[in-house]
């Protein structure tokens, strides 16, 4: 369960005691408390739960929490039913920080090495490795090696080389 997060589902399972069989249709009856941090109980917000499904998930109802109700690190919710002999099992649950993870954008913007992106690197291995290469045999010191992108659309590297085939300078093109 995430700290102090709104709009997540406890769910509890409702069992009568005198059939041991999943009670279904009770959600009007069934009532909540919670605890946090094993502080007093306090009536939860969600006044009934929501059943599931009571053909295929019997006896499994739902209690939205708030955000407030999850501002602790120990949860508890502890449910009861109007109904004679149905029981159900509190929820005990330990909360964890919601982490906010990267979006692809900002992934591909992040710099990797010096203030080259990881995008700009891709297209610099795509280019290197796919794309189409000219100059390539013309290593006399006048000419230059131009890697194309994969859709021959732009020039992503260009490498002068000595005669013996050493770069000499190399420009990168990300635009």
């Amino acid at each position: 369960m995430f700290k102090n997060t709104a709009s997540q589902k406890v769910i509890v399972y409702a069992i009568d005691s005198t059939t041991g069989l999943p009670k279904t249709g009770d959600a009007g009856n069934i009532t909540a408390y919670i605890t946090k941090d094993g502080g007093s109980a306090t009536v939860s917000n969600d006044a009934n739960p929501t059943e599931l499904d009571a053909t295929n998930l019997k006896g499994l109802y739902a209690f939205d929490t708030t955000q407030a109700e999850t501002n602790c690190d120990l949860f508890a919710l502890s449910s009861v039913s109007a109904t004679a002999s149905i029981t159900l099992e509190p929820v005990v649950a330990y909360t964890i920080t919601a982490s906010t993870s990267p979006t692809a954008t900002q992934i591909w913007a992040e710099a990797l090495e010096g203030s080259t992106t990881a995008k700009q690197l891709m297209q610099y291995i795509s280019s290197a490795m796919a794309g189409k290469v000219t100059g390539a045999t013309t290593l006399d010191g006048t000419d230059n090696l131009v890697f194309r992108d994969v859709n021959d659309s732009a020039d992503r590297i260009t490498v002068q080389a000595d005669k013996a085939g050493n770069r000499i300078t190399i420009t990168l093109n990300s635009a």
